[in-house]
């Protein structure tokens, strides 16, 4: 049961590692694919949080857009600071 518990934290320190480095390298602006894969949640997921009013939506035309550095402070705020300085 421990070592269950160690593999289960293990894999999401490294999934937080991986969101890390990802940060750099993602592009100014997400559309709702690059949103799910970096959350790590479905594009269905994504597409909730853009419609919700307190996300960073861009919305141009049908087109809903999120700014690089608006995504990584929402994401800031909403987790009680565990993004800050990762790549902003």
């Amino acid at each position: 049961m421990l070592t269950q518990k160690v593999f289960v934290v293990n894999h999401y320190l490294r999934r937080y590692i991986e969101m890390y480095q990802n940060f750099e390298s993602l592009p100014p602006v997400l559309n709702a694919d690059q949103v799910a894969a970096t959350l790590g949640i479905s594009r269905a997921g994504a597409y909730q949080l853009l419609h919700m009013e307190s996300f960073p939506t861009l919305r141009i035309g049908k087109r809903m857009l999120v700014p690089k550095d608006k995504f990584i402070r929402w994401i800031d705020v909403n987790t009680g600071g565990i993004a800050d300085g990762m790549g902003a």
